[in-house]
């Protein structure tokens, strides 16, 4: 393999379309309120999801929406399972880990205060982060839901 020299007397083309210095300040304002109007938005369904405490419809099931800035698949949602808002809880925080790497996620779970309620956090391989805050008195010994399970070793562990 050889090394090949470019000898040329002229300078390297300038192109046409380029872009004038500075305009990257108007991206950057755009960004920013963007992200503002995000957090905005963010606040307002938590404020909403924290205020509505309803029971699922069967046409509700399979729904999949945004609820105080987490993804949900509605159809996870039973009595004992709510959502919550992330926070984003680091390994040394939580009181019980479960890393299942065939299945594509991790869950981190900790026992909160206030009752028989654990806050669970799920991660999954696609970067998704969803949380979810369970009552474990209303969880069946024998369940084989995937958040309720461990939430119940969670309790355990604590």
């Amino acid at each position: 393999m050889g090394v090949q020299e470019v000898q040329s007397a002229k300078e390297a083309p300038a192109y046409q379309k380029k872009k004038k210095a500075g305009s990257a300040e108007g991206f950057q304002e755009s960004l920013l309120q963007n992200l503002r109007s995000r957090e905005q938005e963010q606040e307002e369904a938590a404020d909403t999801a924290q205020g509505s405490n309803r029971t699922k419809r069967p046409s509700e099931t399979a729904r999949i929406g945004v609820t105080g800035g987490v993804r949900v698949n509605t159809a996870m949602l039973t009595e004992a399972v709510q959502t919550a808002k992330v926070q984003h809880m680091r390994y040394e925080e939580s009181d019980h880990v479960e890393i299942a790497v065939a299945e594509g996620y991790t869950l981190k779970g900790k026992h909160m205060e206030k009752g028989d309620r654990v806050y669970v956090e799920a991660k999954y391989d696609d970067g998704r982060l969803e949380a979810y805050q369970v009552d474990v008195e209303r969880i069946s010994q024998d369940t084989t839901h995937t958040i309720e399970r461990f939430a119940l070793e969670t309790m355990r562990e604590a």
